[in-house]
C-alpha cells in the first residue's frame, strides 16, 4: 500500500515539489490538506533517512488516529507521549507510570531508537529535572555485585519507593529474608536474591503471578519522583520556606492565613520526618537550578510538525491561562507557598525553543505570519449513504478524469459487489497493476477526500455508508492491587474491623500499641479475641491477617485463643469445601461429556452489525465477546456469566451472541 501511494504521488510534479521544498526547509506552511492527506504526506516525508520528526497535535484523540494510520504506512519506529492529566500546581503526586513512560520514550528519541515522536501541546508545556538529576540518582545493580541489602533498602526509600509486603505496582519494594523485590518506575519488576552481601541472582518477575520471567545480568533503578525528599533536600527546603511563609502570610486574608499556617505546619512535619508527601514535586523549582523540557531531548536536526497550528497555539494560550489561574488561586487561598519559577513553559518560552528547529505547519486554512506557504487543495467528499448508483457514477467520473481511486473499507466484499454492478475494475493491494483500477484496501483511513492538484481520491466507509471510525483508546496502566482479602498495609484496616489471623482465628483489630521486648520498643498490632484475650503481633507480620468476609451483616463469633475451636472450624470448612468440589467435579464431568449446539462462525452480516456500534469496545468487553463466541462455535455446553456494573456494556456482548444464534438458524 505504502509503495503504491508513494510511487503515484511522487510522479506528480506539484507533490514532488512540495516534498523537496520541505526537505530543503524552503516552506513553513502547507494549506488545504485533509486529515487523511496529512497522514499520507507525512508517511512519505518520514522516508527521509536519519531525519527525526516530532508531530504535535491539539488533542490525544487526533494523535491516536494519526498513529493508527501512519504505523500502517511507514516502516519507521513511531512512539507517542501520553498526557499527565493533573496540573503541576495541584498538591498531588504526578502519575509515575505515565511520566516515566514518557521519559523513556524521550530518551530513545534522543538516541535515535525512535524515528517519529508524536505528542500533544500539553507535552510541550511540561517541565522536569534535567538529565543530571536522573543519572546522579540512579541505582545500578549487577549479578555478583557486593551490596548490603539494608543499605539498598535505604537507598530505595530515599528515591521515593514505598515498602510493602508484596510488590505489585511501580514504585514499590519488598524485603523478605534474603530476597529483595523492586518494581522500578522505569523497568519491569526486579528480584534480587542475596547471599550475604552479594547479589547471587538477578531476574525479572511478573507482578501478577510473582513468577520469574527471565534472568538478567544488570539493571538500573531510577528515582520514583521528580524530587528527592532526602536529608540534603529537606535541609534546603527548610532553610528557604520559613522566610517565604512569613512574607506570604502578610498578603493574605485572615481565613487564608489560617489555611496557610495549617499547610505550613504539615509541610514542616513532613520535611522533618524526611517522608514523601503529596505535593512534594511542587517544590521542584527550589531544589533544581535548571529544569528540562521535551525540547531538550530533540536532536538538533529535528523537524517539528504542527497539525493545525492555529488551534494548537490557541490551546497553548488557554492552558497557560488555566495554569496561572490555578497557581494564583491557590496562593490567594493559602493552599501553597509562592514559587521562584513557574512549573510550566509559557508561549514566549515555547516559541524561543521552537526557533532552534525547522518548523512545518499543516493547516486546513491560510494562516498569518509565515513567509512561505504552499497550497495542496483537498476537498471533502459527499455522503452517499450506500446509494449504489451514486457511488458508481462518482467513481467512474474520477476514473475518466485520470484519478487514482482508493477505497478504504471494513467491508471489502460489499464494496466489490457494489462497484461490480457497473463493471468497475476492483483489485486488492497484492493484485494491483494499473492506476486505472480502483484499489481496495483495509480500513486504514477515517475519512476520504479528493484532490484535483494530485489527481487522487480516497473513499472510506464514512462517505460510502455514513459509518464513522471508532476512537482509538489508550491502554492505561492498571494497578495489580484488586482490594484482596489479605492485608498488606496498616492503612488497609481500621480500628474495630473484624480480621482473621492465620493461626488464631476471628478477632477485632483494636489498633497499634508499643511493646518493649529485649530492651527494644516496637510497634505491635493488637487483636482482641473472646473473653477479652489479646494478641500482639509485630507489624511486619501483618501478612498473617486477612479481612473477615461473612455471608451477611451479622457480627461473627470471636474465636478463643489457646483452644481447639479455630482448628475445628478450619477442619469443618475444609471438609465442606471438599464436598462442594466433589459435586462440582461430577457436574462438570457430565457437562464435558455432553455435546451442545455448534453455532456458525461469524458471517459478513455479523461483522457489519458489530461494526455499526458507535463506541469502541473496551478490552474487557472484547475479551468477553471473543470468549463467548469461542464457546458458541465449539461443541461444549456454554457455562458463562457476563457480569458488570450498570452502563458497562453487558448488552453489547449479549446482542452479538443473540445475532450469532439467529444467523445460525436458532431461536433466542
Amino acid at each position: 500500500m505504502k509503495k503504491i501511494l508513494s510511487n503515484y504521488l511522487l510522479s506528480n510534479k506539484k507533490f514532488t515539489s512540495v516534498i523537496k521544498n520541505i526537505q530543503r526547509h524552503k516552506i513553513s506552511l502547507i494549506n488545504g490538506l485533509s486529515l487523511s492527506a496529512k497522514e499520507i504526506l507525512l508517511s512519505i516525508l518520514f522516508d527521509e533517512p536519519k531525519k527525526p520528526f516530532v508531530v504535535c497535535f491539539s488533542s490525544m484523540a487526533r494523535l491516536l488516529r494519526f498513529w493508527e494510520v501512519v504505523k500502517e504506512l511507514s516502516d519507521k519506529k513511531i512512539e507517542f507521549l501520553q498526557i499527565e492529566e493533573q496540573s503541576p500546581y495541584e498538591l498531588l503526586y504526578s502519575d509515575v507510570s505515565v511520566f516515566h513512560q514518557n521519559l523513556n520514550i524521550l530518551r530513545k528519541f534522543r538516541h535515535g531508537e525512535v524515528d517519529i515522536l508524536l505528542c500533544t501541546y500539553r507535552n510541550l508545556l511540561s517541565l522536569m529535572p534535567k538529565e543530571e538529576f536522573w543519572s546522579s540518582n540512579t541505582i545500578s545493580v549487577e549479578k555478583k555485585q557486593s551490596m548490603e541489602p539494608f543499605s539498598l533498602v535505604k537507598q530505595l526509600a530515599d528515591l521515593g519507593y514505598n515498602r510493602v509486603t508484596m510488590v505489585s505496582d511501580p514504585g514499590e519494594f519488598s524485603l523478605r529474608g534474603d530476597i529483595l523485590d523492586v518494581y522500578p518506575v522505569n523497568d519491569e519488576p526486579l528480584r534480587m536474591e542475596f547471599w550475604g552481601d552479594e547479589i547471587e541472582n538477578l531476574r525479572y518477575f511478573s507482578a501478577e503471578t510473582q513468577r520469574t520471567s527471565r534472568y538478567i545480568q544488570s539493571a538500573c533503578i531510577l528515582p520514583c519522583r521528580k524530587v528527592l525528599v532526602d536529608e540534603k533536600n529537606t535541609g534546603v527546603l527548610l532553610s528557604q520556606v520559613e522566610n517565604i511563609y512569613i512574607k506570604q502570610l502578610k498578603t493574605l486574608t485572615a481565613q487564608a492565613q489560617d489555611t496557610l499556617s495549617e499547610n505550613y505546619r504539615k509541610l514542616l512535619e513532613n520535611l522533618q520526618n524526611k517522608s514523601y508527601f503529596e505535593g512534594c514535586e511542587y517544590f521542584l523549582p527550589y531544589l533544581e537550578k535548571d529544569l528540562a523540557s521535551v525540547f531538550d531531548f530533540f536532536p538538533s536536526e529535528t523537524t517539528v510538525v504542527f497539525d493545525e497550528s492555529s488551534e494548537i497555539f490557541s490551546k497553548i494560550d488557554l492552558q497557560d491561562k488555566k495554569y496561572l489561574e490555578n497557581y494564583n488561586s491557590n496562593l490567594q487561598n493559602g493552599l501553597v507557598l509562592p514559587l521562584n519559577r513557574l512549573l510550566h513553559k509559557n508561549k514566549i518560552a515555547l516559541n524561543a525553543e521552537l526557533k532552534k528547529f525547522y518548523k512545518l505547519n499543516l493547516d486546513s486554512f491560510m494562516g498569518d505570519g509565515l513567509d512561505v506557504a504552499e497550497l495542496l487543495q483537498c476537498d471533502i467528499l459527499p455522503k452517499f449513504s450506500a446509494q449504489i448508483d451514486e457511488i458508481c457514477a462518482f467513481v467512474n467520473k474520477l476514473r475518466k478524469n485520470g484519478y487514482l481511486v482508493i477505497v478504504s473499507s471494513q467491508y471489502p466484499k460489499r464494496v466489490s459487489e457494489i462497484l461490480s454492478c457497473d463493471d468497475i475494475p476492483v483489485v486488492f493491494v497484492e493484485d494491483f497493476k494499473a492506476y486505472s483500477d480502483v484499489l481496495l484496501c483495509d480500513y486504514i483511513f477515517a475519512e476520504g477526500f479528493v484532490s484535483d492538484d494530485l489527481k487522487f481520491a480516497i473513499l472510506t466507509d464514512n462517505e460510502l455508508f455514513n459509518h464513522k471510525a471508532k476512537k482509538t483508546l489508550i491502554t492505561k496502566y492498571r494497578s495489580n492491587k484488586e482490594k484482596p482479602d489479605y492485608i498488606e498495609n496498616i492503612n488497609d484496616i481500621k480500628e474495630g474491623d473484624y480480621v482473621v489471623h492465620l493461626h488464631h482465628g476471628i478477632g477485632i483489630y483494636t489498633g497499634i500499641t508499643k511493646q518493649e521486648l529485649d530492651g527494644e520498643i516496637k510497634d505491635y498490632l493488637t487483636i482482641e479475641y473472646a473473653k477479652g484475650d489479646k494478641l500482639h503481633i509485630p507489624a511486619e507480620q501483618i501478612n498473617f491477617l486477612s479481612r473477615y468476609r461473612g455471608a451477611n451483616q451479622a457480627s461473627p463469633i470471636l474465636s478463643r485463643m489457646g483452644g481447639a475451636d479455630w482448628e475445628k472450624v478450619k477442619a469443618k470448612v475444609k471438609k465442606a469445601t471438599e464436598e462442594v468440589a466433589r459435586e462440582l467435579l461430577q457436574l462438570y464431568a457430565k457437562r464435558k461429556a455432553a455435546k451442545g449446539i455448534v453455532y456458525d462462525e461469524d458471517t459478513p452480516w455479523q461483522i457489519e452489525m458489530e461494526d455499526a456500534f458507535p463506541y469502541t469496545e473496551t478490552p474487557d468487553q472484547m475479551f468477553a465477546i471473543n470468549e463467548t463466541k469461542e464457546d458458541m462455535e465449539s461443541e461444549k455446553i456454554m457455562d458463562r456469566l457476563i457480569c458488570g456494573d450498570v452502563g458497562f456494556g453487558k448488552t453489547e456482548v449479549a446482542i452479538r451472541a443473540i445475532f450469532k444464534a439467529i444467523t445460525s438458524g436458532k431461536q433466542v
